[in-house]
């Protein structure tokens, strides 16, 4: 948008409080590169909720549930970037998001009927996984937060009227990974963060940490379901995305245990449900 267009324009970007310092180091290298004015706003939802939600899912852990550890999040992004829209008068906001970032099959995961694409098959499998482990609603302000994230993202009830949102990846520009790494890396200075070989789902901390889990229950994860969608796009063949799955697949355990104990967890009691889940699931 920069180098094709006369748009002026402001980068925003929701800083979860879980994000890495690299991550958000990148964030204002990148903006500064191409002399663009930098919102980074610390949104709070995910740190009032974050540790009540691993709690009660180490106490009974289900793949569904993986999902509602970075509940807060979207609600930071959705409520953070209209506001800030309105509060500077912007009339349109182009997002980011690309057609091959895998979050379907988490979707289906929790649905009651996967074939069902409305949202009360969503919502009903919710109640259900609620039911198995009433301990997610116990306290009150996590329970408020899921609400309203399922208002304002999943039903849209967001305060966004009269803003035009332009989804550009996939609709009018078509997402090449190859062409998009090798810009950033090499012309605009971004770095790769330390904990993961992977471009993508590796600037937060939580985000590993439910790629790890998923792939401990399901045997994949994103990474799998972002590398099959750029085969199926035709950038790359399945032999080149099982040699990077070697690499970019997993996440270490040494990683992940770091990151367990930093959010202040035993990683004893955590290894103990991870091994729940990989029973419950085998």
């Amino acid at each position: 948008m920069k180098k094709n267009t006369n748009l002026r324009i402001i980068a925003y970007t929701s800083d979860n409080g879980f994000i890495s310092e690299s991550a958000k180091q990148n964030v204002r290298k990148v903006t500064e590169q191409l002399g663009v004015n930098l919102f980074l706003e610390k949104s709070g939802y995910l740190e009032k909720c974050f540790s009540h939600h691993f709690e009660s899912w180490m106490s009974n852990p289900t793949t569904p549930m993986i999902g509602m550890l970075c509940t807060g999040c979207r609600l930071g992004i959705d409520n953070g970037l209209v506001d800030f829209a309105r509060k500077k008068k912007i009339p349109v906001i182009v997002t980011g998001g690309t057609p091959f970032e895998g979050n379907r099959y988490k979707q289906n995961l929790f649905k009651n009927d996967p074939n069902n694409s409305g949202m009360s098959s969503f919502f009903l499998g919710y109640l259900s996984q609620i039911k198995k482990n009433p301990r997610y609603l116990t306290n009150l302000s996590a329970a408020e937060i899921q609400f309203r994230e399922f208002l304002v993202h999943y039903l849209g009830k967001n305060n966004a009227k009269n803003i035009l949102f332009v989804y550009p990846f996939g609709t009018y520009v078509h997402w090449k990974e190859e062409e998009v790494v090798s810009t950033i890396k090499n012309e605009l200075g971004w770095e790769q963060d330390s904990k993961s070989k992977s471009t993508w789902r590796s600037d937060c901390d939580i985000a590993l940490l439910k790629l790890y889990l998923y792939k401990k229950a399901l045997g994949f994860n994103d990474k799998d379901d972002g590398l099959s969608c750029l085969i199926h796009d035709g950038q790359i063949t399945r032999l080149e995305a099982l040699q990077r799955l070697k690499s970019e697949g997993d996440v270490p355990d040494s990683v992940i245990y770091q990151v367990v104990e930093d959010f202040g967890f035993s990683v004893e009691k955590f290894k103990a449900a991870v091994k729940k889940l990989e029973k419950r699931y085998a």
